[in-house]
């Protein structure tokens, strides 16, 4: 079961099960972007590699983009927002935006690790060990729904 680690604000910390049904890589990947700079990487088993020190096809609205190492690529453009983006390493994964995005962070998250083994969570929802939020950009956690309103609920005045 995915748990919510460690919050504050718009980012967040988690982890999953350790299986890859659960979402669980081998290896490390990021798609982030702070102002105008961003970055995009991938080692995983398996996973394409971007070439070494070479100039890349921009995307549209880019100046540049790069590869400095054969697992990532950079790129430069106009500022579109603060931040948003996401890491994962094996089982644990972070997401963050400022401000709050749909696809990422989309609600005020808090949340802390009581002696670095007990996450305590108060936001969005009150507990321990609680799920964390939903994160569309990772489709994370797996087998959970975006949160809102349940199926077929109706509002009465």
């Amino acid at each position: 079961m995915p748990c919510l680690y460690a919050g504050f604000i718009c980012n967040y910390t988690a982890c999953t099960g350790c299986s890859e049904d659960d979402g669980c890589i081998l290896g490390c990947k990021c798609d982030e972007e702070c102002l105008c700079c961003g970055r995009e990487g991938c080692l995983i088993a398996g996973g394409e590699s971007h070439g070494c020190l070479s100039c890349k096809e921009k995307k549209p609205g880019e100046c540049c983009r790069f590869a400095c190492i054969p697992c990532s690529e950079c790129w430069c453009r106009s500022p579109e927002t603060l931040c948003k983006g996401y890491s994962q390493m094996c089982c644990i994964y972070s997401v963050e935006s400022c401000p709050f995005d749909e696809e990422y962070v989309n609600n005020c998250v808090c949340a802390y690790p009581f002696c670095y083994c007990l996450p305590l969570a108060c936001a969005p929802k009150c507990g321990c060990f609680v799920e964390p939020p939903y994160c569309a950009k990772m489709d994370m956690p797996k087998n959970s729904k975006p949160q809102g309103a349940p199926e077929g609920a109706d509002m009465h005045r």
